[in-house]
């Protein structure tokens, strides 16, 4: 999971939705989740109470939402999803990688891999004995 899902809000009617369309009661639910009814019961109203963090209750309502068929986007409130600009990435600061490696890295690979001194020692030993 990224870092940017562990800080978004669970948009809480969807899991309601679609486990109501389901058929499926919080119990049932939870028993396929090998989650409690309590944790999903804060799945679907709110509360953290059952989990140790918020990552890990976003994660539990992935797991949800899979048993659901939810699509993962449609599990976060849509104004967390656009993003603020807080979140967006600045292109500006974003540095491209130094053109020397990416020389270096082609140079390696149309010259194939290289044997440790050592290896290549012993291989001589070896044939000047035959």
């Amino acid at each position: 999971m990224n870092t940017f899902t562990e800080f978004l809000e669970l948009d809480q009617t969807a899991f309601i939705k679609a486990r109501e369309a389901l058929g499926l009661s919080i119990q049932e639910l939870a028993s396929k989740a090998c989650l409690s009814v309590r944790q999903v019961e804060q799945i679907e109203n709110g509360g953290q109470s059952s989990f140790y963090s918020l990552k890990i209750k976003n994660t539990a309502a992935k797991k949800i939402a899979n048993l659901l068929k939810l699509n993962e986007a449609l599990i976060f409130k849509s104004s967390d999803i656009a993003g603020d600009q807080d979140t967006q990435i600045d292109q500006s600061t974003v540095n491209p990688a130094p053109q020397e490696t990416i020389e270096t890295r082609e140079a390696k690979e149309t010259t194939g891999p290289t044997r440790h001194r050592s290896s290549l020692l012993r291989r001589d030993k070896y044939t000047a004995r035959l």
